[in-house]
């Protein structure tokens, strides 16, 4: 699974797997995505599945490129509308 997939599919794990290969703390990713440490670890615990523009703010935080970001946000709007799809 490549990072959009897990982006898309598993994003408490990818912030968990960027977050710990960079050696940083719950703290250290929450103070750069602006939002507090037990947002951050709940997230990494799929116990919260947070806005679109949260999850932005962590991509951010954790320095992911804006090309890497951009193609995750297009394919969340792909998948919303194919779920759209499906319900109508």
């Amino acid at each position: 699974m490549d990072i959009l997939d897990m982006a898309v599919n598993d994003f408490g794990s990818l912030v968990k797997l960027l977050r710990v290969r960079k050696g940083w703390t719950l703290e250290q990713l929450a103070e750069r995505a602006g939002c507090s440490s037990s947002f951050i670890f709940r997230i990494e615990q799929n116990m919260r599945n947070p806005s679109l523009d949260r999850r932005l703010a962590v991509l951010i935080g954790l320095e992911v490129s804006d090309e890497v970001i951009g193609k995750y946000v297009q394919q969340v709007i792909s998948k919303k509308e194919g779920m759209r799809r499906l319900s109508s």
